[in-house]
């Protein structure tokens, strides 16, 4: 598995910007902070190839760690082969990509604006 383009030139680190721009063209997916490459394991995979592609590009964190099940200590050994970068800064909170629009936000009524 060849290493990943980063720009601190160590093939290592990545942001996440960078790593969803290169899992465009590769399969890369992201558990805990880890860059996996599973091109080879969609065939291997006990859950079918379903769960790796729809993670491809995302946080397949919760996914892997019990969100649709609780892989042993030989997936996570597994994983560990498959890894060929490490995530830098995070991947971003989900309520910062949130935005109330205006309708909904809410407001202090006065009594005379009311309908009573």
């Amino acid at each position: 598995m060849a290493c990943l383009k980063s720009p601190s030139d160590d093939g290592i680190h990545i942001g996440w910007e960078d790593y969803q721009r290169q899992a465009e063209s590769r399969t890369l997916i992201c558990i805990a902070g880890y860059v996996q490459d599973v091109v080879n394991f969609f065939d291997k995979h006990a859950g079918g190839p379903h769960p790796l592609k729809k993670n491809i590009d995302k946080d397949a964190t919760a996914a892997f760690s019990g969100g649709l099940y609780d892989h042993g200590s030989a997936a996570h050994n597994l994983l560990a082969m498959k890894r060929v970068g490490i995530l830098l800064g995070g991947v971003p909170h989900g309520s910062e990509e949130l935005v109330v629009p205006p309708s909904q936000q809410s407001r202090v009524a006065r009594y005379n604006e009311l309908a009573i």
